[in-house]
């Protein structure tokens, strides 16, 4: 992620924005507490009470900032005596606003898969809602949520307080924790989710907040570009898209130059400037069928895992990605982590040298979930720019050891509570021109970007597309369950206060 550039010359509204939607809040343990209203003036009384401890942007950045700083003095990975900090955010769903007190008809102007919520969408989703709910865990999809707290800290302990303060204050005005989960960083993998891949790589750089490189304006690392602060926080610019079409006339009007920005992001009542849709996805992960059918796949292609893993995926489980190491039959992340900095981590485009997906299949998950300049139905990489998301996940549940017990907590199978996978978050300006844009035309699509690709290899079961292999098309099962999730807006400090009779 590139730098951020100062406070003075940044182009949002750094004390109007949770901290977690830009700025990211980085920590190690995390706890996701799904709420449900019981009457409108306690939760009000409850949100205006709450505001204090809503993490700004500003305050986030600041304390990355240092953290950043610290930790590139003392060179060292052990960060128990660096500083510290815990953050709150908060966001609501559409029956949440209207629990507030937020009339209905004010609230038409949103768009409706926010207002339906995440299980009436399941087929735009990908998700048969019958069998979908079927394994919902928990009281998700069983009882309405109104309101979502965020709650991330440093160290367990401080997490561990943060909530049961936290839980004191919602009993004391009649609100429901109807769900509670909690992630963190693997202690034995860090930064890496529960197949062993490195996650949170290919972020969107942010234009107006984050420092161009100096050879390449439009892109912060290399590779990574930069986009408009309106594709995630509404109220700014957003990306201008694709250019107009060829006009058929034989008397074309002459060319003009594209606007380096288009409208600003809108949604819903005027309110909701500096806020931002968050999409919240509990992910269950199958690590022993992946495995399995990795060396599976490999014996038939007469390759290695690492390399059979890659071609799923696109990167090796460091992070190297493929199409610049090539194929090796060993992760070269490891033997040169050079490869991992952020001069090369993402300094690739898949267009011209691997059109065919000969090297990167084009069903492979970080392909299919970010085309980069792949050609597209849509219009190629400017409409692609349009379908960013900032991601926030992290894994929750213990790591898979071979030989534990079927269904213990390092099992293959471990039931829930005790079971394992990813807490997906992401934040944009709209659900369903992004994440469910990615997740149904791109993500579940055979027959995207080309006919015949095949389904993301990773989120999605299918036929999965390997050009030049042995077996070109494979049949891949299913790796990943979605046990539950649901639709939120985060709205800015000013809009807290609003919602909390303040204002």
């Amino acid at each position: 992620m590139p730098d951020f550039l100062p406070d003075g010359e940044i182009t949002v509204d750094l004390d109007e924005i949770q901290g977690n939607i830009l700025a990211g809040f980085n920590k190690d343990h995390e706890a996701l507490l799904l709420l449900t209203f019981r009457d409108g003036p306690g939760a009000r009384r409850w949100l205006s009470e709450l505001l204090g401890d809503v993490a700004t942007m500003r305050e986030v950045l600041a304390f990355n900032r240092l953290f950043k700083l610290i930790r590139a003095r003392r060179s060292t990975e052990d960060d128990t005596d660096t500083i510290q900090a815990t953050w709150v955010n908060v966001a609501l769903t559409y029956q949440g606003l209207v629990a507030l007190g937020q009339a209905e008809s004010g609230l038409a102007s949103f768009e409706d898969a926010f207002r339906h919520g995440m299980s009436q969408r399941a087929e735009q989703l990908g998700d048969d809602r019958d069998a979908a709910l079927q394994h919902w865990v928990g009281e998700l999809g069983s009882q309405e949520v109104h309101g979502l707290l965020i709650i991330a800290s440093d160290r367990r302990d401080d997490l561990h307080r943060a909530i049961a303060h936290q839980i004191r204050r919602l009993s004391a005005h009649r609100i429901a924790v109807v769900f509670q989960q909690e992630g963190a960083t693997r202690v034995d993998n860090p930064g890496h989710e529960h197949f062993g891949f490195k996650d949170g790589i290919s972020q969107p750089g942010l234009k107006g907040i984050h420092q161009p490189n100096p050879n390449n304006p439009e892109q912060g690392d290399p590779g990574q570009d930069l986009v408009q602060p309106g594709e995630f926080v509404l109220g700014y610019p957003t990306q201008p898209g694709p250019p107009p079409q060829p006009s058929p006339s034989p008397y074309p009007p002459p060319s003009q130059p594209q606007p380096a920005a288009g409208e600003p992001s809108k949604s819903g009542p005027d309110w909701t400037r500096n806020g931002a849709y968050l999409v919240f996805r509990r992910l269950r992960q199958d690590v022993l069928a992946f495995q399995q059918q990795m060396r599976q796949l490999a014996g038939t292609e007469q390759i290695s895992e690492d390399l059979m893993g890659a071609k799923v995926v696109g990167r090796y489980k460091s992070g190297a990605p493929l199409e610049v190491t090539k194929a090796q039959p060993s992760d070269p992340g490891i033997a040169d982590p050079s490869l991992l900095d952020d001069e090369h981590v993402n300094a690739f485009e898949y267009e011209p040298d691997d059109a065919d997906g000969s090297l990167v299949p084009r069903a492979a998950h970080i392909r299919k979930a970010y085309p980069r300049n792949e050609a597209t139905p849509a219009g190629g990489e400017p409409d692609t720019q349009r379908h960013r998301l900032l991601r926030r996940g992290i894994p929750f549940g213990l790591s898979f050891r071979h030989g534990a017990s079927a269904h213990s907590p390092r099992g293959p199978h471990p039931e829930y509570p005790e079971d394992r996978g990813l807490l997906f978050l992401c934040y944009g300006r709209s659900i369903e021109s992004q994440f469910e844009l990615v997740q149904q035309q791109w993500v579940n699509d055979p027959n995207f970007p080309q006919a015949g690709d095949g389904v993301d290899g990773v989120l999605s079961e299918g036929d999965f597309r390997l050009p030049g292999g042995r077996q070109e098309h494979v049949a891949l099962q299913r790796f990943v369950t979605m046990t539950g999730g649901e639709y939120f807006f985060s709205p800015s400090t000013s809009a807290l206060k609003l919602l909390a009779g303040e204002a």
